[in-house]
């Protein structure tokens, strides 16, 4: 099986010295913050972003030394702002997932 050179094999690979800042965007819930979770017990340091601004507190009070939050809507202007302040709080970043998104539960299938 021939390996491509755009696919990451392992999780592992990501969890190297070499990279360890990560920003998310999504974090405060579904896979958004099932992947902050995973990398902070790996030892990374992660900011995290997202529009509910109680949900960021309580997810950094996981390890607050290892989370740096910020609260932002990635459908308003100052989005952008917001997540350069967050990369600078972090002093960088290794990794950037986009998880956020919007969906409607209903019954019907």
């Amino acid at each position: 099986m021939e390996s491509s050179p755009f696919k990451i094999e392992r999780f592992d690979y990501l969890c190297s010295k070499k990279m360890k800042r990560a920003i998310i965007i999504g974090a405060t819930s579904g896979i958004g913050k099932e992947v902050a979770q995973r990398l902070l017990s790996e030892g990374w340091q992660i900011g995290i972003a997202g529009r509910r601004q109680s949900a960021l507190e309580d997810f950094r009070q996981i390890a607050p030394e290892q989370i740096k939050i910020q609260s932002l809507d990635v459908t308003q202007e100052d989005s952008a702002g917001k997540l350069d302040a967050l990369i600078h709080q972090l002093g960088g970043m290794d990794l950037f997932l986009l998880s956020s998104g919007i969906g409607d539960r209903t019954s019907v299938v």
